[in-house]
């Protein structure tokens, strides 16, 4: 009963979590943030919940995920390139109990989004701007060291497309330690997506390719002038 119990709590956090992406894709930032919230805080819950009876995760199927269109917005007088697909989990199934890792991740990674795309629509109030890509980025750094764990335990995925996954967490915390000039520690990041960029150019709307690489093209810039 405890297990069924938690699998319907999973089931609606999946659930609040696409909701929050089909918000962030009409530009409902504030609204499509209070879904991911909850959708957070339900999978807590639910690997609290875990670990306190003690139930032994499953070697769950991976997860099905759908990108999101990009977002509307419209960033044609800027020179910084947002990765603006949120990721949809996409039901196969009954759902089953994992670690909730890869759903908190994706979570986080869709939160941080909301964020960073609201800040890109106010880019004429510093404040607000500086402020909203602050909280962008506590969202991203979570979800990244959440990766880096998974990474270096060398077990299955779970997020289906992870390189696609890391290249588009990469470059948004590039693009803010950029504008905060942290030029050595957007350098880290921006490597990481050049790396990984060839293995997705042709999978990837044009769009999207254009953007990541005039990003990597317009970094040297800013970074020489720092270094003079």
């Amino acid at each position: 009963m405890v297990e069924k119990n938690l699998s319907e709590e999973l089931k609606k956090a999946i659930q609040l979590n696409n909701d929050g992406v089909m918000l962030l894709e009409t530009g409902l930032y504030q609204e499509a943030r209070t879904c991911l919230q909850k959708a957070l805080k339900k999978t807590r819950s639910v690997a609290h919940g875990m670990k306190k009876d003690r139930i032994v995760p499953r070697h769950a199927k991976p997860l099905r995920y759908r990108w999101a269109q990009a977002a509307l917005l419209h960033l044609s007088d800027s020179d910084s390139f947002v990765f603006r697909r949120a990721l949809s989990i996409v039901h196969s199934g009954p759902t089953e109990l994992s670690n909730c890792r890869a759903e908190s991740t994706t979570m986080l990674f869709n939160l941080g989004l909301s964020f960073h795309l609201e800040a890109a629509l106010n880019p004429e109030y510093k404040t607000v701007y500086s402020r909203l890509l602050q909280r962008a980025m506590e969202c991203y750094s979570v979800a990244l060291s959440m990766r880096r764990q998974h990474l270096s335990e060398r077990v299955p995925e779970r997020i289906s497309g992870e390189q696609l996954f890391d290249l588009g967490l990469a470059n948004n915390v590039a693009e803010i330690h950029r504008y905060f000039m942290d030029y050595d520690e957007a350098a880290i990041y921006y490597q990481e997506v050049s790396e990984n960029l060839p293995a997705f150019k042709d999978l990837l709307p044009t769009e999207d390719v254009v953007g990541l690489c005039l990003n990597l093209a317009s970094f040297a810039v800013p970074r020489m002038a720092a270094a003079a």
